[in-house]
């Protein structure tokens, strides 16, 4: 059975780092941007490296406490959901 895999923020080297532990699990990340990033981290990015990674599925949680969940739209290559912080 799928395990869930939280990488945090979803820094952009984490996925290949931790490729071995997210292939055929479910990938949770925040919405915040990676610190020292020095640019957005999109919400589609973090979704595609995860696929990439082999995730199975994906979750989007807002870091923004009482905010609900994020919403938007994404290609779903594998099933995704957006979360609230507090769900998350």
């Amino acid at each position: 059975m799928p395990q869930v895999v939280f990488l945090g923020d979803g820094p952009v080297d984490i996925y290949e780092k931790r490729q071995d532990e997210i292939e055929g699990n479910i990938v949770m990340v925040t919405s915040r941007t990676p610190p020292g990033i020095g640019r957005p981290l999109h919400r589609n990015e973090k979704f595609q490296r995860s696929v990439l990674a082999g995730a199975k599925g994906f979750i989007f949680m807002n870091h923004y406490p009482t905010y609900g969940p994020p919403t938007g739209g994404i290609s779903p290559i594998v099933p995704s959901i957006g979360v609230s912080y507090e769900e998350g």
